[in-house]
């Protein structure tokens, strides 16, 4: 395992991956889920291992290409305040890199997929954080109106196969669906990350991450997607994707998130739409156009 810390933050990058296993707080606890012996059976092959924590992935989801197991050794480089981690290609000629950093409170994370194979390849950044399963998720559905008016649609939500909107732990406002852990079913939601940010509570704690803003004029995998919460028994996930790039050899994508941690202590469940909005409103991101 190689650590970095920042600030009071210390994360754990995983020897494989890449991936980082952990962010722990002061007192020592990991905010991330821990999911060591959960895998996807491939029917050939060695498995993939979640692991848990936060991983990058390539969208659009495609199992022989999602589910490639990604257990070869990463790479590290190391600087005064940030880490760097390096995977090996993938079947397609990818290869995955996270950088680790902060600024004021604020770790920044830098993923980029880099063509190293021979043939074009059409894909996007998907950047995934799993948290434990007992916490509460919450994404903003707000988007300014059309031609400042109220009279046309102004946002969409994506759905899949097995998502029920009526299904226990989901909680929907006009601003946001706040996505309660441990109460229901398999879920997953999306839609364009327009607000550019995701949160999630647990155990008195706040962890909110940003990703790029949603480009209207580019195509997105998911019917537009670019954010997204997933959750099921074991685990809550926070994604934000890129945009689909057709990545020529040597072609690389870049994505950037954000991630701010606060103690915030116990919130009741009515009013955790509104004290999360508000604290994450309150908080000023680094000034480099992400988020």
């Amino acid at each position: 395992m190689e650590t970095l810390r920042v600030g009071d933050l210390l994360l754990e990058f995983a020897l494989t991956g890449p991936r980082v296993t952990g962010l722990r707080v002061a007192d020592g606890r990991n905010l991330f889920a821990s999911l060591p012996g959960v895998v996807i059976e491939r029917g050939s092959g060695a498995p993939f291992r979640f692991l848990g924590g936060h991983r990058l992935w390539r969208a659009p989801e495609v199992p022989a290409v999602t589910y490639a197991p990604d257990d070869e050794p990463v790479t590290f480089e190391r600087g005064d305040v940030w880490l760097h981690a390096r995977g090996a290609p993938d079947p397609d000629g990818i290869v995955r890199e996270m950088r680790a950093g902060g600024d004021g409170g604020f770790v920044s994370i830098d993923h980029r997929l880099i063509n190293v194979g021979r043939e074009p390849v059409e894909t996007a950044p998907w950047s995934i954080t799993q948290l434990p399963a007992d916490g509460t998720a919450v994404m903003p559905l707000t988007a300014p109106p059309v031609d400042g008016e109220p009279y046309q649609a102004n946002r969409a939500v994506a759905l899949w196969p097995y998502t029920d909107l009526g299904a226990p732990g989901l909680a929907w406002s006009r601003d946001a669906v706040v996505v309660r852990g441990s109460a229901g079913p398999m879920q997953k939601i999306g839609t364009e990350n327009r607000t550019g940010w995701l949160a999630y509570l647990h155990d008195g704690w706040l962890f909110a991450k940003w990703g790029p803003i949603h480009d209207p004029h580019l195509a997105y995998a998911d019917r537009g997607a670019s954010a997204q919460i997933y959750r099921d028994h074991r685990v809550i996930e926070l994604e934000t994707l890129g945009p689909l790039e057709r990545l020529e050899p040597g072609g690389v994508a870049e994505h950037r998130e954000w991630w701010r941690v606060l103690p915030v202590g116990e919130i009741a469940a009515e009013d955790v739409e509104p004290v999360v909005f508000g604290l994450v409103a309150g908080l000023e991101a680094p000034n480099d156009g992400s988020p």
